[in-house]
C-alpha cells in the first residue's frame, strides 16, 4: 500500500483539486493522510467531508507546527510500505502513482525519482529525466550534481520512498531546504535508486511578486545547513566533494534572492539595508565561493563582485534598475 501524506494549512483553494486528483489514481490501494496543520479556513471541513465520501481518506487535525511538523505526524500514522508526498496545492496525473510504484518495483530499487510540470498561471514546464537504474557507486556519482542544480533532490513530491528505510523526520525547526535535507537523509540508508521518465506531478508555482514577499534573514542560515548538510553527503558517500559547483549555485540563488528581497524592502531606509549587505559580505562560505561565481552569469557575477568588495551603495543603485526579481 502507498500512504500519501498532505500537510493542510489555509488550502481552501485548491484542496479540493488536490484530493480529487489523488482518490483518482489508477493505482488503487492507497490511504490519503490529510494532517491539517491548525488551518483557520474551511480546509479542516473539506478534509472531513472527503474522508466521509472515501474510506481511503483518513484525516488528522493537529495545532500548528509548520509543514514538516504535519508531515512527520503523517509519518507516525501512516500505514503503507510506501511514502508519497503531495502538497496540497498541486495536483498529479491519473497514473501517477501507478508508476512511482512500477518504477521502484522494477529493479527493486529503495528511491525512485521522476519529473514534475511547473505551473504558473496558463504556463506549464515540463521537466523530465533519462529513464536510470543507479546501483553503482560511479553511476551516483555523476548523476548526483546534475540532480542537485536541476531541483530533482531538492523536493520530496517527486518521488517514492520505503516507509522501512525512513530513519529520520523532518527537520522542523528549519523553514527552508527541510525537503532537500529529509532526502540527503534517506539517500544515506539506501543504495539503489531509480529515475523514471514520467513527470506526473503538476507543481503549482507561487507568485514571484518580489516586491511583497517578506524579507527573512533566517533564510540564508537554513541555506548555508542545506549547503552544509549537502556537501557533508557528498564527501561521505564519494570520499570528496562532488557537485560542489552544483551545490555552490544553488546557495548562490537563495542568496540572490534573498538580496532582491532586501533591495525591495520599502520600509528600510539605504542605511538599513546596508547594515545587512555587510552580514553577507563577511560571511566566510559566501567568501569561500570566489570560484563559483565566475561561472555564473554576467548579470550575477557583477551583483556578487560588488558584494564581495562592498560597493554596497553602488549594488543598490545597480539593482534598482536591473535586478528587481
Amino acid at each position: 500500500m502507498v500512504s500519501i501524506i498532505v500537510p493542510v494549512y489555509n488550502a481552501e483553494k485548491n484542496l479540493r483539486r488536490c484530493v480529487e486528483s489523488l482518490l483518482e489514481q489508477s493505482y488503487s490501494n492507497i490511504e490519503i493522510l490529510l494532517v491539517d496543520d491548525g488551518a483557520k479556513d474551511s480546509s479542516p471541513r473539506i478534509c472531513d467531508e472527503f474522508a466521509q465520501i472515501d474510506e481511503r481518506v483518513k484525516v488528522i487535525h493537529k495545532e500548528n507546527g509548520g509543514v514538516s511538523s504535519a508531515r512527520n505526524m503523517g509519518l507516525k500514522k501512516a500505514k503503507g510500505q510506501y511514502i508519497q508526498f503531495v502538497d496540497s496545492d498541486d495536483w498529479v496525473a491519473r497514473d501517477y502513482t501507478e508508476k512511482l510504484v512500477a518504477g521502484i518495483e522494477k529493479n527493486s530499487s529503495e528511491l525512485v525519482i521522476g519529473g514534475m510540470i511547473f505551473v504558473h498561471d496558463q504556463i506549464q514546464e515540463v521537466r523530465s529525466l533519462k529513464e536510470c537504474s543507479i546501483k553503482q557507486k560511479e553511476v551516483w556519482e555523476r548523476q548526483f550534481g546534475f540532480l542537485y542544480k536541476e531541483y530533482y533532490l531538492n523536493s520530496v513530491w517527486n518521488k517514492l520512498f520505503l516507509k522501512d528505510k525512513i530513519v529520520e523526520f523532518f527537520q522542523e525547526e528549519i523553514s527552508l531546504g527541510e525537503d532537500c535535507c529529509f532526502v540527503l537523509s534517506y539517500l544515506r540508508n539506501v543504495s539503489e535508486i531509480q529515475l523514471i521518465t514520467d513527470y506526473g506531478y503538476y507543481y503549482q508555482m507561487g507568485s514571484p511578486d518580489s516586491l511583497t514577499k517578506q524579507c527573512n534573514m533566517r533564510e540564508f542560515e537554513n541555506a548555508k545547513l542545506l549547503y552544509e548538510q549537502a556537501r557533508s553527503y557528498a564527501v561521505e558517500t564519494f570520499g570528496k566533494f562532488v557537485g560542489k559547483e552544483e551545490i555552490s549555485y544553488i546557495l548562490l540563488q537563495d542568496l540572490r534572492r534573498l538580496l532582491v528581497q532586501i533591495n525591495n524592502q520599502r520600509i528600510w531606509n539605504k542605511q538599513e539595508k546596508i547594515t545587512y549587505l555587510k552580514q553577507f559580505a563577511s560571511d566566510p562560505v559566501f567568501l569561500g565561493m570566489k570560484d563559483e561565481i565566475t561561472r555564473l552569469g554576467i548579470n550575477q557575477k557583477i551583483l556578487f563582485g560588488l558584494l564581495r568588495k562592498r560597493y554596497f551603495r553602488l549594488m543598490l543603485l545597480m539593482m534598482k534598475f536591473a535586478w528587481r526579481d
